[in-house]
């Protein structure tokens, strides 16, 4: 494994780093939900589409977490398929992003 400066060494800080993305689009709807003026006889609902839509970005963190740690793992044994690493962890990304976009889409607004 090479450190100072080449690319394997930020290769894997890449790949250790983009499970914190989920955090990102968790944050943004929280706060779509927060601001979306909902009628408080719905509160069940927002917290029922919270979880729901939490639990599925959780999950696409930790299969994000374990693709990247799998990445991190062949680098370190000299694989340079690194661009197809990213791509893998990209796909897994889109599933919180889809989650995130069509709970949006779903809220109804007061």
């Amino acid at each position: 494994m090479i450190i100072n400066g080449e690319k394997p060494a930020t290769a894997m800080l890449i790949f250790a780093g983009a499970p914190l993305s989920q955090v990102i689009s968790g944050m943004i709807l929280k706060n779509t939900i927060a601001d979306a003026n909902l009628a408080p006889d719905s509160y069940v609902w927002q917290m029922v589409i919270g979880l729901l839509a939490g639990a599925a970005m959780a999950g696409s963190a930790i299969f994000q977490g374990r693709t990247g740690a799998r990445a991190c793992d062949a680098i370190a044994a000299g694989a340079n398929d690194t661009a197809k690493y990213i791509m893998i962890i990209g796909i897994v990304e889109t599933v919180a992003l889809f989650v995130m976009i069509f709970t949006m889409t779903g809220l109804l607004t007061g």
